[in-house]
C-alpha cells in the first residue's frame, strides 16, 4: 500500500522509522519516546516495521510496549543489538482486564557502537477468510529510552 494511503485509514501517527528523526533526549544524548502510533495491519503482516536509532556502546536501553489483543491476534516486538545482532523478543506480561499486552526489556545493555533496531509485527488480525477486518490499524503505546 502507498504510505499516504496507509495514514489516512488510521487516526495515530506511524511508527517512526528512525529515532534521530525528532526523539532525541534533551541533554544531547540517547533518545526519549512517550506516544501512542499506529501500526497498519497490512504493514504489520507483510513483514512489520523497523524502528532503528544510532547508538554507542555502553548505553542503555529501557523499552515498554503496549498494545490490544485477543486470543487470536498478536503485535510481537524483536529488538535486535548491534555488535553480533543479538535478538531479543520483548517479555510478555498480561496488561489490565486482559485487554492489552504488554512487554518490556528493563535496563538492557547495548554491547556495540551501530544501528540498534525494534521489529513490529502482527499475526493474527482479519477473519477466517484472511481479509483484513476494521480497524485498519493497531494503536501500539511505546515508552523507550535510550541513555
Amino acid at each position: 500500500l502507498p504510505e499516504s494511503f496507509v495514514r489516512r485509514g488510521c487516526k495515530f501517527r506511524p511508527l517512526p522509522n528512525d529515532l534521530g528523526e525528532g526523539f532525541q533526549a534533551p541533554h544531547g544524548g540517547g533518545f526519549r519516546v512517550a506516544d501512542v502510533f499506529g501500526l497498519p495491519l497490512a504493514v504489520g503482516a507483510a513483514g512489520g516495521h523497523n524502528v532503528t536509532a544510532s547508538v554507542i556502546v555502553d548505553s542503555w536501553l529501557g523499552v515498554f510496549v503496549q498494545a490490544p489483543f485477543s486470543a487470536s491476534t498478536l503485535v510481537s516486538v524483536l529488538v535486535t543489538l548491534p555488535g553480533g545482532g543479538e535478538s531479543r523478543p520483548c517479555r510478555r506480561s498480561w496488561g489490565a482486564g486482559g485487554r492489552l499486552k504488554q512487554c518490556s526489556h528493563d535496563r538492557l545493555r547495548i554491547p556495540a557502537t551501530g544501528t540498534l533496531t525494534m521489529s513490529f509485527r502482527t499475526s493474527g488480525f482479519g477473519n477466517t477468510a484472511g481479509v483484513l477486518d476494521p480497524p485498519s490499524c493497531v494503536p501500539v503505546r511505546v515508552d523507550l529510552e535510550i541513555s
